[in-house]
């Protein structure tokens, strides 16, 4: 849960900590909502156009310098639409709005078959120590 206001565009700056709603969306309903403490919302958002960062920060940092990849012969990967392949590696890949980077049908070829990578849970962990700040991306992934 997130409180937003405004005219903000980061709907997660301002988590509401401590504070879950557990729904169940078959009925469409609330079962239960947690309230373990009361703690402060952020009292300002922050969004990540260049205008809102000059706001927070001061200003934006300058333009880097040109990255120049060279691979003269060639690059050892290859990539059709959303499939990557590179050595015994083979996946496809998706930009998510909130995941950023997803991952998935991950696959590696083990004496000649392609054999599927499932993880069932992957956790990211972030500096706070709240249940309600934790993030979690799902890759369907095993051994």
């Amino acid at each position: 849960m997130a409180y937003f206001k405004g005219k903000d565009q980061n709907f997660y700056a301002r988590p509401i900590e401590g504070f879950t709603a557990i729904v169940n969306l078959t009925d469409k309903k609330v079962d239960r909502i947690i309230d373990t403490q009361v703690y402060p919302i952020p009292p300002q958002a922050a969004d990540f156009d260049d205008v809102s960062i000059a706001k927070q920060t001061g200003g934006v940092r300058a333009a880097r310098k040109p990255l120049v990849i060279s691979q003269p012969q060639g690059r050892d990967f290859v990539v059709s639409g959303n499939q990557v392949e590179w050595q015994n590696w083979r996946f496809r890949y998706a930009m998510h709005p909130r995941e950023g980077l997803v991952l998935y049908q991950v696959q590696y070829k083990d004496h000649g078959v392609w054999r599927p990578i499932l993880l069932p849970r992957f956790f990211v962990g972030h500096d706070g120590a709240l249940r309600t700040q934790r993030r979690t991306l799902d890759l369907p992934c095993r051994f």
